[in-house]
């Protein structure tokens, strides 16, 4: 049963220091920090929930910050977000500088305002404001940020061996629309294999060529994406990177390897969704 009174009480506390907050998101957002260079936007959460009055800050051996504000003997509570960004691209490309943090018709842009500063900087704050407050949260709460989550997670991972994230319960702060979902999606990456024939090009065999045969793999992805999530939910599959051996610009490869993203829920079978795709590869 929700407490109305205790939920606006908080809604008020939030409001009245949202442009704190989102200032703090836009001074997170100008500090580039692709995966494994996040050392400078640690330091400055660190010095964020020092400023905040944090019971416990500090930065872990792998790079990872975490925050702690002590409560009563109830459940540990965790909220987990990540520091490191995907690359920007060509900055010429973008509406708006990558870096700096603009706000323009109610938005904040920039490369990892969403994915995920955003969340981030709303997880640092809403931990500090129990200090602001009279009350104590019943259980300890936790705020880690967590390094290199763009390149397998391994920020996370590490906090798992050293056990930081011994909490009952988490929140991971990734963007939903704003809906709270009850789960975290996994991933399985897939490498689809096309063989063909190294030819030179002035030999146009359409069949023999491995790069036309992805091509219409490619093209099917969608609706076998589409059919799999009928059967298991949250399921998606995207194509990301593509790889072949090095040839002349004249020669065909003789085999290319697509790298297949699929997100599943937790009713997934691995095993199904390999077979469904080695069938759909195989046409």
């Amino acid at each position: 049963m929700i407490d109305t009174t205790l939920l606006g009480k908080c809604r008020e506390l939030v409001m009245r220091r949202q442009e704190k907050i989102v200032g703090l998101c836009q001074d997170m957002v100008r500090i580039p920090s692709p995966s494994g260079d996040e050392g400078t936007l640690a330091d400055f959460i660190l010095g964020a929930m020092e400023r905040l009055n944090y019971d416990e800050a500090w930065i872990d051996p792998a790079g990872n910050v975490i925050g702690v504000v002590k409560g009563g003997e109830g459940p540990r509570t965790m909220f987990n977000g990540h520091m490191d960004v995907v690359d920007a691209g060509n900055p010429k490309e973008w509406e708006l500088p990558p870096y700096a943090a603009e706000i323009q018709d109610g938005y904040l842009w920039g490369r990892g305002s969403a994915d995920m500063k955003g969340g981030l900087a709303a997880m640092i704050y809403a931990a500090g404001l129990f200090k602001k407050w009279d009350r104590r949260p019943k259980g300890d709460v936790i705020v880690t940020a967590a390094g290199m989550e763009e390149v397998g997670g391994w920020g996370s991972h590490l906090m798992m061996k050293a056990g930081t994230l011994d909490a009952e319960r988490a929140v991971v702060g990734e963007p939903t629309d704003l809906r709270l979902l009850p789960g975290h999606r996994g991933r399985i990456i897939l490498n689809a294999q096309i063989k063909g024939r190294s030819m030179h090009g002035s030999n146009v065999d359409y069949e023999a060529n491995p790069l036309l045969s992805l091509a219409r793999f490619l093209k099917a992805i969608p609706e076998l994406s589409a059919v799999l999530a009928e059967r298991l939910s949250y399921l998606t599959v995207a194509p990301t990177a593509i790889s072949a051996p090095p040839t002349g610009a004249n020669v065909t490869p003789p085999e290319v390897t697509q790298t297949l993203d699929v997100r599943v829920g937790p009713d997934v079978d691995a095993e199904m969704i390999v077979r469904e795709l080695n069938e759909h590869l195989g046409k």
